[in-house]
C-alpha cells in the first residue's frame, strides 16, 4: 500500500486544500503550459486568420524559442512571440507578431 493509504478522505481533502492555499498563485506557467497558451493564441488570432485568408490551420510547429511556423494548406507564415512587460508574477504576457504569408 502507498504512503497515504491510511489517510481518511476528509483528511486528504483538507491536506489538498491546505496545499492549494499555500501554493504560489502568481507563479509563471510551466514551459509546456506556456507553449500551449501561445499555440492557443495563434489558433484564435483574427490577424493570423485574415492573413491566411480564412484557410484552416493544419499545423503549428515550434521552430525555437518564441518562434512558430503555421501551415495552412500550401501556405505558411512564421509567428514570433514578443514578451510584454510584466507588472506582477504570473503567466507571461505576450503578443503575436506574424510574418508574411508564403504560398507555393
Amino acid at each position: 500500500m502507498g504512503p497515504i493509504s491510511g489517510i481518511k478522505p476528509p483528511a486528504l481533502l483538507a491536506f489538498a486544500t491546505l496545499l492549494a492555499a499555500v501554493a504560489p498563485t502568481g507563479a509563471a506557467l510551466a514551459p509546456n503550459w506556456q507553449r500551449a497558451a501561445e499555440m492557443k493564441a495563434i489558433l484564435e488570432s483574427a490577424e493570423i486568420a485574415a492573413a491566411l485568408k480564412e484557410r484552416p490551420i493544419d499545423r503549428i510547429e515550434a521552430l525555437g524559442v518564441d518562434r512558430y511556423r503555421v501551415t495552412a494548406g500550401r501556405c505558411r507564415l512564421e509567428v514570433a512571440i514578443t514578451g510584454l512587460p510584466q507588472a506582477m508574477p504570473g503567466a507571461r504576457p505576450f503578443r503575436l507578431a506574424p510574418g508574411p504569408v508564403r504560398c507555393r
